[in-house]
């Protein structure tokens, strides 16, 4: 027999390798704990894990923003803080234990690895970053306090303005500092920005804030109210309040004494140069009725001293040519009394006279055109004497020269050849005359009972305003041969032209 041939069996196939297990690429746990201190997952990227990476960004971004928004507030600082430490620690705990690739081609001179050197130059960047802002924001902040110290509130504002997002970011407490130095310094130039006396409220404002720096704030404010006072304010409720902030500013810190002399020593200055002359006068006299303790008030004062007389007597020259006599009169009034031995107050007394002669003149024009004259009698000392024979210019109030035909020789024609003013009051009813018969044209029989025309008369003398003489006439001639009949019994006598002007004889002669 044969044995039975049987064909090999076909080899199995072998079975397929197994799936290789899913492995995350190895990192240096140094680059990836450095990576993940920049804040913005660097490490998680290394590591391939793009969700934390995701997170820590999103994280970083909105703790970020809380501080931007809300510098001063701590709390998101310290959770800042915790974030930053979480993601450091998260990073060490994931690389923990294994060891990290070592590949020829990315390891540099000294056996680091590539990413390890890329991580710690992040980390190191975004630390100088921070670091530099810091240190940027101290910077700016300190020169920005030394300024406003030496009171540039303009430079340190524009300084503190400047901060932005990443400042704020970096070392908000230094900005919230900044920001309210930034205040106090805006209050101080909106204090200069304004008119004088209300900067001079607005800089209490500063000087009541908690970071104003300013020592000179409280003579600014005294120079304030002098400015306002030369520009012709209240001169003496703002100089008042300049001379209180002074001597304030003295009892609460006597070295600015040089401050304070500085500010009167200007307010001389200002007084001498840049002033309307009347109005420096006026704050002459404001000082000159002043005492000072302090050296430093009373010493710069007494040193301008000798511009006083000229400016006083300057004002009432402007004054006079501005044709305010009143104000000149009264200005070299004041020089005289003030400054008697002064070179030029023999000239002063001069126009002082011509002043005094225009206003009389004025006056006495004013009162006799509109008949006030006898209730207020003023002198005029350029009108003729009242001496020797008449006759004498009168300028008559109370009845019309000429209505009584007066003799020319007798009426004024003007202020100016006026000698006397006669007032007269009349005519009333005189003392009784005489009772007198008459009968109606109806045949009745009546009696009238006559009384003289009174008139009273006072004549002043122009020249003097004094009166000169004072008397009192009765004139007219009772029972006339017809009279019109008025239904009364006391009747005033009739008189001519001639009798009125008998009455001025006496004062004519």
């Amino acid at each position: 027999m044969y044995p039975e041939m049987y064909p090999p069996p076909f080899p199995a196939p072998p079975p397929p390798p197994p799936r290789p297990a899913r492995i995350r690429p190895a990192a240096d746990p140094t680059a990836v704990v450095s990576g993940n201190a920049t804040g913005l997952g660097f490490g998680y990227m290394l590591l391939g894990r793009w969700w934390l990476a995701a997170a820590a960004l999103t994280g970083t971004g909105l703790l970020g923003y809380f501080m931007t928004a809300d510098p001063g507030n701590l709390w998101w600082r310290i959770g800042f803080g915790a974030w930053w430490f979480a993601m450091g620690l998260h990073g060490w705990i994931l690389t923990r234990g294994t060891e990290p690739r070592r590949l020829v081609d990315t390891e540099l001179p000294g056996g680091r690895p590539r990413e390890r050197l890329l991580a710690l130059g992040g980390s190191g960047l975004v630390l100088l970053a921070v670091l530099g802002l810091r240190g940027d924001a101290w910077l700016m902040v300190h020169g920005a306090e030394n300024d406003h110290a030496a009171g540039d509130c303009g430079s340190a504002a524009d300084t503190l303005a400047s901060f932005d997002t990443a400042h704020r970011t970096a070392f908000g407490a230094m900005v919230v500092e900044g920001e309210k130095q930034l205040e106090a310094c805006r209050i101080l130039n909106e204090a200069r920005a304004q008119d004088p006396e209300t900067g001079a409220a607005t800089i209490t404002t500063y000087m009541e804030h908690p970071r104003a720096l300013w020592e000179g704030a409280g003579p600014e404010r005294a120079g304030m109210f002098f400015e306002a006072a030369r520009a012709g304010g209240d001169v003496a409720e703002l100089m008042r309040s300049g001379f209180e902030q002074l001597i304030d500013t003295l009892a609460n810190d006597p070295d600015q004494s040089w401050r304070v002399r500085d500010t009167v020593e200007a307010l001389m200055s200002d007084l001498a140069e840049d002033t309307p002359v009347c109005d420096a006068a006026t704050v002459d006299a404001w000082l000159g009725g002043q005492t000072w303790e302090a050296p430093s008030l009373g010493e710069p004062i007494a040193a301008a001293a000798d511009q006083v007389p000229p400016r006083l007597l300057a004002c009432a020259r402007e004054r006079v040519d501005a044709g305010d006599l009143g104000g000149a009169q009264a200005a070299y009034l004041r020089f005289l009394a003030d400054h008697p031995d002064h070179a030029d107050a023999e000239a002063a007394a001069e126009e002082l006279y011509d002043v005094e002669y225009q206003i009389e003149y004025d006056d006495v024009t004013d009162l006799l055109n509109h008949g006030a004259y006898c209730s207020d009698p003023s002198p005029w000392r350029g009108a003729p004497a009242h001496e020797g024979s008449g006759p004498h210019t009168m300028w008559t109030l109370g009845l019309s020269p000429e209505q009584y035909d007066f003799p020319g020789s007798w009426v004024s024609e003007g202020v100016d050849d006026t000698v006397l003013v006669t007032c007269v009051d009349g005519p009333s009813m005189g003392e009784f005359q005489e009772a007198c018969r008459y009968s109606t044209s109806g045949g009745d029989v009546i009696w009238l009972f006559f009384y003289g025309a009174r008139f009273d008369i006072t004549v002043y003398e122009l020249r003097t305003g004094e009166v000169v003489d004072q008397y009192s006439r009765e004139i007219g001639d009772p029972c006339p041969g017809s009279f019109y009949y008025r239904n009364v019994d006391a009747v005033q006598s009739e008189y001519s032209n001639a009798d009125v002007r008998d009455m001025f004889e006496p004062i004519q002669g």
